[in-house]
């Protein structure tokens, strides 16, 4: 189980970072975090060492700390409920400050007893501004007011809890959500003392999350396989129903957990691009009123989005009030898609057209597709000029539903979807009646040598002609972008040294580095075209998984055991050293060592994080050139 490596972890804390120490003056120090400002409190006081019971332990007494350390406001101070073996050591109980004190000791303080004299059998662990910031929030929801509780440390590893009521209250009031409007539903248990088994426990009045209690006995809860999202007030997100396809519908508007509609007259071309944005479906080609995709149901919001444009979710939007009406005039959107490719051919730069819609490649109906449409796609693709269109079933049958909107292109427009659009009506698109084309090649990618057109030598048509990769840092992460252009999958191997025999012509391009999220090859860094200083033996080649109509999963966050298991590893190591030092110590061999005053840097790294406020995280993507008169107003 997850607790166990960790519970270790902390046990070894206990171990080296708070033996007795020895009689001098009075100090305090934060341990086992990245810097003296944040940590586990440690106080060296009437000859003796520990840590601080949190019993009365405040924020006063946290700013006075924070102010003798030199480390700037107290940012949060949590308390920490121990286990039953964890510091087994005496702790300094009875604190109370006025808050302007210049040091603790200007404090009262009690004495030193065991942690069963401590009430809330917890210890002080705090940060102050100067410590490591850490990031919480609410991930995966709509908008930043809604999602699973989440910690991000800086090192990135994220810790996921459950939430109860008052907890919810706390995180939406941090995060300034307004109130918890869903939390957890299944409630924990009761310990033998009556009190509810949560690992953050909070009264629902505190600041910030980080000053409720934290109980190590229950980490479990931030080990699970799911988690129940937390809602706040401030909640906002789109959606598209009652169309055929998910780009295309009625506008509903959930804010909190109530969905509504939206006033024809209130929605505008600026808000309807953000609206698509969000959804993943491109821009916004078409508005429908007089409740086009029949009437909704519920709430009608009577308010108006005031978009600018370039935010990546409405939630960002300004809002003032708008005109009120009835269902009778519920405002519907048409969104073109997202992005383009052509799949089944010899190479990128020919085969059917496919959309990407939410997470989802669909192939593009061949009814009134035309060259102009082609024209734009294969610049688009920077596959030089359209040869040829093909009618349906030149490049295979294809597979998934037909995306049933066609494209309207002059031929000028920089993207396919920038040209209006419009849906196509009963019948509709017979499958296998996919739109095609054939371009000219330049900027065009093939695998050559393999077992099948997902796998071999990678080759790039560039000026004329065939030319292959030279295999210098090539790595799965370039091997993704190809299989990705292709259509073909997830990426397999990345193969060096002409794995599929070597290639003939120009080596267009050496020293690849893509990051793996690029959309084609010649978006990721290199050397310039042809001036690589390799051979045929080194060119480089992949191996798809095969073709898929689904992208590659995001790459998931580091789970806690494996987090634990890390940490813990690198702790060992720390440990070691130290009893070797106390060694030498003990035997005179070494003189002057300061590590049993050290503490093991990144211990309670996921214990003390700070709010870092919501902000739109998301990059605004660049305004999508869609002018008003090229959009049906389909009213």
């Amino acid at each position: 189980m997850a607790l166990s490596p960790l519970g270790l972890l902390l046990l070894f804390l206990v171990c080296w970072t708070l033996l007795p120490g020895p009689s001098g003056e009075e100090s305090l120090s934060l341990l086992g975090a990245r810097n003296h400002c944040e940590g586990l409190l440690q106080v060296q006081y009437l000859k003796q060492k520990g840590p601080m019971c949190a019993d009365h332990w405040d924020m006063k007494a946290a700013s006075v700390t924070c102010r003798q350390l030199d480390c700037g406001p107290v940012f949060s101070s949590l308390k920490y409920v121990v286990r039953s073996r964890e510091l087994e050591v005496p702790w300094l109980n009875g604190v109370h400050c006025h808050g302007d004190e210049a040091s603790l000791w200007e404090c009262s303080l009690g004495a030193w007893e065991y942690q069963s004299s401590c009430e809330c059998r917890c210890v002080v662990v705090m940060t102050c501004s100067g410590g490591t910031l850490q990031q919480i929030g609410l991930g995966g929801g709509g908008s930043p007011c809604a999602g699973i509780p989440e910690v991000v440390n800086p090192a990135g590893f994220v810790l996921r809890c459950e939430l109860y009521k008052e907890e919810a209250t706390v995180f939406c009031t941090e995060l300034g959500c307004g109130t918890a409007l869903q939390w957890s539903s299944v409630y924990p248990g009761m310990d033998r003392e009556d009190h509810w088994q949560k690992f953050v426990s909070c009264q629902g009045t505190e600041s910030s999350i980080f000053n409720c209690k934290i109980n190590m006995n229950f980490l479990e809860q931030c080990d699970l396989s799911t988690y129940t999202e937390v809602v706040c007030s401030g909640h906002i997100e789109a959606r598209l129903v009652g169309g055929a396809h998910p780009c295309t519908g009625r506008l509903e508007v959930r804010q909190g957990l109530t969905w509504g509609t939206i006033c024809d007259s209130n929605l505008d071309l600026t808000t309807a691009h953000v609206v698509c944005r969000e959804l993943r479906c491109g821009v916004a080609v078409s508005m429908h009123g007089g409740a086009h995709f029949s009437q909704g149901s519920g709430i009608v919001w009577n308010e108006a989005f005031r978009c600018m444009g370039n935010e990546s979710l409405l939630f960002y939007c300004p809002r003032e009030p708008g005109h009120q009406c009835g269902h009778s005039q519920d405002a519907g959107l048409t969104c073109s898609g997202e992005k383009c490719r052509l799949v089944n051919g010899s190479n990128s730069c020919e085969g059917h057209v496919e959309v990407h819609v939410q997470g989802t490649w669909a192939p593009v109906c061949a009814t009134h597709w035309d060259l102009a449409d082609a024209t734009v796609l294969c610049h688009q693709l920077n596959c030089g000029n359209v040869v040829a269109i093909p009618q349906g079933g030149h490049f295979g049958e294809g597979e998934g539903p037909i995306w049933p909107d066609v494209f309207h292109c002059v031929g000028t427009e920089p993207h396919l979807l920038s040209c209006p659009a419009s849906t196509l009506g009963a019948p509709a698109c017979a499958q296998g009646n996919m739109a095609s084309a054939i371009c000219s090649e330049e900027g065009a990618l093939r695998l050559r040598g393999g077992e099948d057109h997902c796998s071999g030598r990678v080759e790039l048509w560039h000026t004329g002609s065939w030319g292959t990769v030279c295999d210098d840092s090539w790595d799965l992460a370039d091997a993704e972008v190809v299989c990705r252009q292709l259509g073909c999958g997830q990426a397999e191997n990345a193969l060096g040294s002409a794995a599929f025999s070597p290639g003939s012509g120009p080596i267009w391009l050496d020293e690849v580095g893509c990051r793996g999220s690029e959309e084609t090859l010649w978006d990721c860094p290199a050397q310039p075209w042809g001036r690589g200083d390799c051979t045929h033996k080194e060119d480089a080649g992949v191996r798809c998984s095969g073709p898929s109509l689904v992208p590659p999963p995001v790459h998931k966050a580091w789970t806690l055991p494996e987090t634990a298991c890390l940490i813990l590893g690198s702790l060992l190591c720390i440990i070691s050293l130290f009893l070797g030092a106390q060694w030498c110590h003990r035997k005179a061999a070494c003189m002057g060592s300061v590590l049993s005053e050290t503490p093991s840097e990144g211990v309670y790294e996921d214990i003390g994080a700070v709010f870092m406020g919501v902000k739109d995280t998301r990059a605004a993507l660049p305004g999508d050139p869609v002018l008003e008169e090229e959009y049906d107003d389909v009213g």
